[in-house]
């Protein structure tokens, strides 16, 4: 019954008089059934652990319960694949797992995916197992006897419905509603929330720079700015705007589940980020440069006053500057999945607005 994931209960009786009546009758019983009580899983919680394999994210089982029982159960959650009798991972016994030295410790924990008769203390060693060999160590629970994991792991999580309130008080994180799908929505938030704020920056940065280095090489070269206080603030203004709305209104996409994690340690500024950014202010910084030492032959601004056609030219660097950011943030970028150094970065689904700004509207 237990490789069936059942949990046994006997039914037994015993006859006596009520003189000879014993403090706990464990002795001399007649054995009328067993019952096995199926501990089935939730809706949903196959998907769920199936969503964390595709993300990188390993689930482990370790309870109180007995190790045919947890095995069973973690083969019908999708916890343990393989046989009852094969596994294709390890699952062990708490006991066997502490009896081991550290060194043993730390090289079989990464392959610990189920471990039965665990208590509090046999949990802290598969916990420090798994931190000392780098790995960045999630762990939930309701009862007292998960407090001290839970303020020894990276991540804590506590069950907001059946949890104790000195489990709630040491977790990070409380689930509201007892459910591991739960789990994987932090997850896939935590990671959107991660991946907007590197677009956002690697934007941010490239508006930056490409405005920066084309006003300087204008002024240096013709003493003059093409880009003036009053514009520079209003694309400011708008990116700072339309970021933040995108940033905090946008739902996570589902693609999100299926990249690996980031490596603890690993920079935000990623070699990726550096390159679409130097790609990225390389074409700005080379198209606007072009149109500002050709823009009077492009524009056939010859016949007009140096005043005039500055007017005019900047007018158009202007409004060419500001598309390229209207490119920048378009959803249609999206079909350059493809090809990331030339991905476009989208902050949202919102695009930038862009409205024509005329320095001198009689000029135009």
């Amino acid at each position: 019954m237990s490789k069936e994931g059942l949990r046994c209960a006997a039914l037994a009786y015993r006859t006596f008089t009520d003189e000879a009546f014993p403090d706990i009758p464990e002795s001399n019983l007649v054995l009328l059934a067993i019952i096995g009580i199926k501990d089935s899983c939730r809706p949903g919680i196959s998907q769920a652990i199936q969503q964390c394999r595709n993300a990188g994210v390993k689930v482990c089982m370790v309870t109180g319960d007995d190790l045919l029982t947890a095995k069973a159960i973690a083969m019908q959650c999708g916890i343990l694949r393989g046989t009852l009798d094969e596994p294709a991972n390890t699952a062990i016994l708490a006991s066997e797992f502490a009896s081991m030295s550290e060194a043993d410790r730390e090289e079989i924990a990464e392959n610990i995916v189920v471990m039965g008769r665990s208590s509090p203390d046999e949990n802290l060693l598969l916990l420090e197992a798994l931190r000392k060999k780098g790995h960045v160590v999630a762990a939930t629970g309701k009862g007292i006897r998960d407090a001290p994991s839970l303020r020894q792991a990276n991540i804590s999580l506590a069950m907001g419905i059946g949890g104790t309130a000195i489990v709630k008080e040491c977790s990070d994180i409380i689930i509201l509603e007892d459910n591991f799908t739960s789990i994987v929505k932090v997850i896939q938030w935590g990671r959107f929330l991660y991946t907007n704020a590197q677009r956002f920056l690697q934007f941010r940065l490239t508006v930056n720079a490409s405005a920066l280095i084309i006003c300087v090489v204008v002024a240096v070269h013709s003493h003059e700015i093409p880009l003036n206080v009053a514009e520079l603030l209003w694309i400011n203004l708008l990116n700072d705007t339309f970021g933040a709305w995108a940033l905090a209104s946008e739902p996570p996409m589902d693609n999100l589940m299926r990249r690996p994690p980031v490596r603890k340690g690993a920079p935000f500024i990623t070699k990726l980020m550096r390159a679409k950014f130097v790609a990225q202010v390389s074409f700005q910084v080379s198209a606007l440069l072009y149109l500002n030492f050709h823009g009077e032959s492009i524009l056939k601004l010859e016949n007009k006053s140096l005043d005039q056609a500055n007017k005019v030219k900047n007018t158009v660097i202007f409004n060419c500057f500001v598309f390229c950011q209207v490119i920048d943030l378009s959803p249609l970028c999206l079909v350059s999945q493809h090809h990331p150094v030339f991905d476009c970065q989208v902050i949202g689904r919102f695009p930038f607005p862009a409205f024509p700004y005329l320095r001198n509207e009689d000029h135009i």
